[in-house]
């Protein structure tokens, strides 16, 4: 079964090898787009058509694929005027006449812009669409720079007109100088961005290693219950805050520190030791730590909710 590309209607043959003895002289491609147009009578067909062209022309469908659209969409009386516009733009592709461009002269208006909206004029002019993907091959190692340095102007000209020619685009040196700065700076804020998240990580490492261990300022006891050692803080800010720390108990009366000689002691053994939840825990595990039972007891029956 012959599908539609192989189809040719030969009222449009004679048409186009009349045109092939004249070597230099192309086809006008205008007409036939817009009996094209007519042909297909509706807005949705036409725009069916023109954007499956597309789409044949960047690799994106198939042979196959394209002759079903045009089959069962389009319609089998369309297949000779399909046929013929096809093999017009392979006759111009391969002719080297241009067809040339009537000249329309326009009224000069002398007209004063500023210089910064003929800039964003231009701009808008050469800014290129992306919405249209393009297959790239993949890059092979002749391609490629050396490993310490950045690529070669030469190297990245290549690549973008290759890239170019394949959606009908030049690029010029003033885009590849361009390029290449841009890639430059992409490469050094990348680098640039990997060692200061290196060098975070390691900071963070450190502080949480010395969260994990004492704290400068405090000391372990030489006693320990269940192997638990106990570590006490020196937060010197709250000795005015905790009562037995300015000889008080926990209902207000000064102790007598000549009942208690050790006291003293005590008081100057603990007087660093002013996290309460760390003098409490100490008192539960270790009891012989705090030799003074007044002092424990003190200890037991603060409001150490204050302190939390």
């Amino acid at each position: 079964m012959k599908t539609f590309s192989s189809l040719y209607d030969h009222e449009y043959d004679h048409i186009i090898e009349r045109r092939q003895r004249r070597e230099n002289e192309r086809v006008n491609l205008n007409t036939i787009k817009q009996a094209i147009d007519r042909k297909l009578a509706t807005p949705q067909k036409s725009r069916l058509y023109w954007s499956s062209l597309t789409l044949f022309l960047k690799a994106k469908l198939t042979k196959t694929e394209w002759d079903h659209i045009i089959k069962v969409s389009l319609g089998p009386d369309f297949g000779p005027l399909h046929n013929y516009f096809l093999r017009c733009l392979f006759f111009n592709a391969r002719s080297t006449h241009v067809i040339p461009v009537k000249e329309v002269v326009k009224p000069v208006h002398h007209i004063v812009y500023k210089k910064s909206d003929s800039k964003r004029n231009l701009i808008q002019r050469n800014r290129i669409s992306s919405e249209s993907t393009v297959n790239l091959e993949p890059i092979s190692v002749d391609t490629l720079s050396a490993g310490n340095s950045f690529p070669d102007r030469d190297i990245i000209s290549n690549r973008m007109n290759k890239i170019a020619v394949d959606v009908g685009l030049i690029v010029s040196s003033d885009s590849v100088v361009v390029a290449q700065r841009g890639l430059e700076q992409h490469l050094k804020n990348i680098i640039e961005k990997i060692i200061k998240n290196k060098a975070k990580n390691t900071n963070e490492h450190v502080m949480k290693s010395k969260s994990e261990g004492p704290q400068p300022g405090s000391f372990l006891t030489s006693q320990s219950c269940l192997n638990i050692p106990n570590v006490v803080h020196s937060y010197v800010h709250y000795v005015d805050d905790i009562p037995y720390m300015k000889n008080v108990d926990s209902t207000g009366v000064p102790y007598d520190q000549e009942d208690d000689e050790e006291y003293a002691e005590q008081v100057d053994e603990f007087k660093y030791s002013i996290t309460p939840r760390d003098v409490l825990t100490a008192s539960h595990c270790c009891p012989n730590l705090i030799r003074s039972e007044k002092m424990r007891e003190s200890i037991l029956l603060s409001n150490w909710d204050l302190y939390n």
